[in-house]
C-alpha cells in the first residue's frame, strides 16, 4: 500500500481495488445451460433454460425440460424443474432439483 501510495503521489498511478465482478443476464443463463446440458440431454427436446433478476440483486434461473403432447401443445411434467440460485456477482450458490 506504500508503493501505491508514493506512485500516487507521483502521479504515476491510481490504486483501486479490484472491481466488483458483474453478472449479466447472458452470463448467468449459459452458466444454467452448461449446468444443466447432462440432464437436459436425456430429454428428445431439452429444455428451456430462463433467467431472474431477483430483488435483492442476486439471478435465478429456471430450467424446464421440453415435452409435446399428442395434440402438439406443449406440457409440462411435474416436479421435473432445476432451480437455480446465484448472487449479485453471478456465482452459483445453489440448486433446487425437481426429480
Amino acid at each position: 500500500m506504500k508503493a501505491c501510495a508514493a506512485l500516487t503521489m507521483l502521479g504515476l498511478v491510481a490504486c483501486a481495488t479490484t472491481p466488483k465482478a458483474v453478472a449479466t443476464d447472458a452470463s448467468v443463463l449459459a452458466d444454467a445451460r452448461k449446468r444443466s446440458a447432462a440432464y437436459c440431454s436425456t430429454y428428445k427436446d431439452g429444455c428451456e433454460v430462463t433467467t431472474r433478476r431477483t430483488d435483492d440483486g442476486g439471478w435465478t434461473a429456471l430450467v424446464v425440460p421440453v415435452f409435446w403432447g399428442a395434440d402438439g401443445k406443449r406440457v409440462f411434467g411435474i416436479d421435473m424443474d432445476d432451480f437455480y440460485i446465484y448472487d449479485d456477482r453471478g456465482r452459483f450458490e445453489s440448486a433446487l432439483r425437481g426429480y
